[in-house]
């Protein structure tokens, strides 16, 4: 049985917001008719978070076509905030804040406007969206269907369970189609001319761009479609524009797991502390092959009782996770130590371990605009064959039947049209861009932004040492550095900063 059932590799719902973010509930919004722009109106409304006293914002609606193919197409609403600088004459050209997911929407998580984004408010004004169907946008995609608690009997990564996620995948796209939803309208392409009107409509000539994890394939089609509406991007965690299942990625999780080792082996506290890490690893690995771990645990967050069976699959993906975020990532060398004590009859995990080690934030995905980005553009154009036959091959580590044939059979179900071969058309441009990735990223490689770069010859890349996905909202030093390049991007970085990131692992 496992303890992250359908969002387990869900982790892929790549994130913007931080792990600590308190999703708000939904309020109704109050309208307020306005239009600036030429083509395209827009609805002050009320904003549906606490606004910090002192600060200056306005919310709204953009109005535009559910899905600009179709000549009769239905209207919907694009919720969107701007945060208003601090000082009295800011640049002309504001940043837009672009989430992850895809389906994420950044209303959802505005401490990171007001507490993680300071520095570029001295200069420029914030402008952050929910893209359509997540968030404050109508109509709101989402399913329901899965937050339903998971039948005992079809936990565990099994057929039945796989089975069950596809009967609430049909459940959630046939009520959607009953609410006249198109699903065909929810893409990338779309929400980038969302984009472009919303800029038009603001009368802004230029804006800069920064998108972090699916946000960066969001703000490259955005350059697509509105080429001289863009000043400059940052490209933080950057995602392809290909297989985002591919062999590649499995690959890479390999390395990286053994990167761990290595820095805990390099650092002498934590070398002092686990002289045995490696050891304790490949045990634990060879342990829960042979007979899965059972624990059982009280949930203070939730408030429930958990009994739950792991193998070391389970672990890797519980473990792909904490690679994916700083904050976890320092803890790991001290998680496989607790799981050998564990097995070893040395120490038992107190609840709050288990809870650390084994549950998830939730990160806000909307989940029918995950499905319908996703199974238009990225299950299209995976190899689901090569990257069955290379988890077989590393069954000790990745189930045959992962998540990537989960979600292909979840796609067959939610049944939209695949995306154009032009879709994956390398972008070229000769504006500033600068690319952030950390060597850590598992969920985004590095060798995803060395795959886009080439397109940009005045490109800058900083590749954050220790670091995994979201580089930009885990270092101070990288906030400064975007601050800086914004103001100025023909000009040197001074990345002296980057240096003094290092291992730091929590020790007992």
């Amino acid at each position: 049985m496992s303890a992250i059932p359908f969002l387990k590799c869900r982790i892929l719902a790549y994130s913007v917001l931080s792990v600590t973010t308190v999703f708000l509930v939904r309020l109704p919004l109050k309208a307020e008719s306005h239009s600036s722009g030429p083509d395209s109106a827009w609805q002050r409304v009320d904003c549906p978070f606490v606004v910090p006293q002192g600060e200056a914002v306005d919310c709204g609606w953009l109005t535009v076509p559910e899905n600009r193919q179709v000549a009769s197409s239905a209207e919907i609403q694009v919720f969107f905030a701007r945060v208003y600088s601090y000082s009295s004459r800011p640049a002309p050209d504001p940043v837009v804040i672009l989430g992850g997911g895809p389906g994420q929407g950044m209303s959802d998580g505005m401490s990171t406007v007001w507490e993680g984004m300071l520095s570029l408010r001295r200069d420029r004004d914030l402008i952050i969206i929910d893209p359509r169907g997540t968030g404050q946008s109508h109509p709101p995609l989402s399913c329901e269907e899965f937050k339903e608690d998971y039948p005992l009997e079809v936990q565990g990564g099994n057929s039945a369970e796989y089975q069950w996620l596809v009967q609430q995948t049909i459940a959630c796209r046939d009520r959607l189609l009953r609410q006249n939803i198109d699903l065909r309208g929810y893409t990338t392409t779309q929400t980038a001319l969302d984009l472009r009107d919303l800029r038009q409509a603001l009368n802004l000539s230029q804006w800069n761009l920064i998108g972090t994890s699916y946000g960066t394939k969001l703000a490259l089609e955005t350059l697509r479609q509105d080429p001289t509406g863009i000043r400059t991007i940052v490209f933080n965690s950057m995602m392809t524009l290909g297989d985002a299942w591919s062999v590649d990625t499995l690959s890479y999780t390999l390395q990286t797991f053994e990167q761990l080792l290595r820095d805990c082996e390099r650092q002498p506290t934590c070398q002092a502390a686990y002289p045995n890490l490696r050891q304790a690893f490949r045990e634990l690995q060879e342990r829960l092959n042979q007979t899965p771990l059972t624990l059982s645990w009280y949930d203070t967050t939730t408030g429930q009782f958990h009994n739950e069976t792991f193998t070391f699959q389970d672990v890797v993906d519980t473990f792909i996770f904490h690679l994916s975020f700083i904050d976890t990532l320092e803890n790991l060398p001290y998680y496989i130590h607790r799981l050998h004590q564990l097995i070893n009859g040395k120490r038992n995990l107190r609840d709050d371990e288990i809870s650390n080690i084994f549950s998830f934030p939730d990160f806000g995905i909307t989940d029918g605009v995950y499905f319908s980005v996703m199974c238009h553009e990225v299950y299209p154009l995976s190899a689901f064959e090569q990257t069955q036959a290379f988890s077989r091959q590393h069954s000790q580590w990745f189930r045959p039947e992962g998540f990537y044939i989960r979600e292909k059979r979840q796609c067959e179900a939610w049944n939209v049209p695949p995306v154009s071969p032009q879709f994956t058309e390398p972008i070229t441009s000769e504006i500033s861009v600068l690319f952030l990735t950390g060597n850590y990223d598992v969920l985004t490689p590095p060798a995803w932004t060395e795959e886009i770069r080439q397109s940009f010859p005045n490109a800058s890349v900083i590749q954050v040492p220790f670091m995994g996905h979201d580089v930009l909202n885990s270092s101070l030093c990288v906030r400064s550095l975007v601050t800086d390049y914004i103001k100025a991007p023909r000009n040197g970085l001074e990345t002296h900063c980057i240096v003094q990131h290092a291992p730091r692992f929590t020790t007992e």
